[in-house]
């Protein structure tokens, strides 16, 4: 049995595994139980969507509205719209945080997203094609999720295992074919705070070894992002009954917060 590899489900994940995951370069899997909680929540969102008793609208985590009828060609459009690709470059460590995390959020199978979907992100990650991200400095997770999930459909630009190209050129390298996402998968892989909590993680790993912080403070820190890791973020069936989908509700200023303690030099 090998343990070289990071297993993502509905149990609780630890710093310690985070350090792990970086330091020995372990790749990621869903465990058999997120398979199938994946494969239901999205079986269930085809039905009450084909029974058209989705709610008219819904709402994503920056507040604007995007009509349940969206087309499933529209799916790109969503990505594409909110991908802003300026600022900084984000650091491989960051990205791999971010793509682990937003694997972890999908396992618990609230957000709707396919099972196609979440095996294709674990492929990039396991077989390090890297997203190429940039951020500016204001914590904007839809954006940088949606740079993220470019490169399913062939957009973008990712690091092929350390060289930057086109992500097209990158499937192609693979032989894999640029998915086609179904309906509320982009939303499901926009909304979110993957980056906002990659980003504290990776800096309070390095701050274990700095004298600039209380380690105190460095543990409050430390729980508050993993509290956060531990929750899903993306859409969420709450009330199945009623086929309402909302948002699971997280702080992300409790976040920004916390990682503002944290020395970033």
């Amino acid at each position: 049995m090998s343990y070289n590899y990071l297993p993502l489900d509905r149990k609780p994940i630890f710093f310690d595994q985070i350090i792990n995951l970086l330091d020995y370069e372990q790749l990621v899997s869903i465990t058999f139980d997120a398979h199938e909680q994946i494969v239901i929540g999205r079986q269930y969102l085809d039905k009450i969507i084909a029974d058209g008793k989705l709610l008219d609208a819904i709402e994503t985590i920056d507040g604007k509205v995007v009509a349940t009828n969206e087309a499933e060609t529209n799916e790109q459009t969503l990505l594409v719209r909110q991908a802003f690709s300026k600022g900084t470059l984000l650091p491989t460590p960051i990205v791999k945080l971010t793509l682990m995390l937003k694997i972890k959020s999908f396992s618990y199978g609230k957000s709707g997203i396919t099972i196609e979907t979440v095996k294709r992100l674990m492929d990039m990650y396991n077989s390090d094609i890297l997203p190429v991200i940039y951020s500016e400095d204001d914590f904007n997770d839809s954006a940088v999720l949606s740079q993220l999930g470019l490169p399913l459909m062939g957009l973008g630009n990712v690091h092929y295992k350390g060289v930057s190209m086109a992500a097209s050129e990158a499937l192609e390298k693979q032989g894999w074919q640029a998915l086609q996402l179904k309906s509320k998968e982009a939303i499901a892989l926009m909304s979110g705070y993957q980056f906002t909590n990659a980003y504290g993680l990776f800096y309070a790993k390095l701050a274990l070894s700095s004298k600039t912080i209380d380690q105190s403070t460095l543990s409050k820190i430390i729980t508050t992002l993993i509290d956060a890791a531990n929750t899903p973020s993306e859409a969420i069936i709450i009330d199945a009954p009623k086929n309402i989908i909302t948002y699971q509700t997280i702080d992300n200023d409790v976040l920004i917060k916390a990682i503002q303690a944290l020395p970033r030099s």
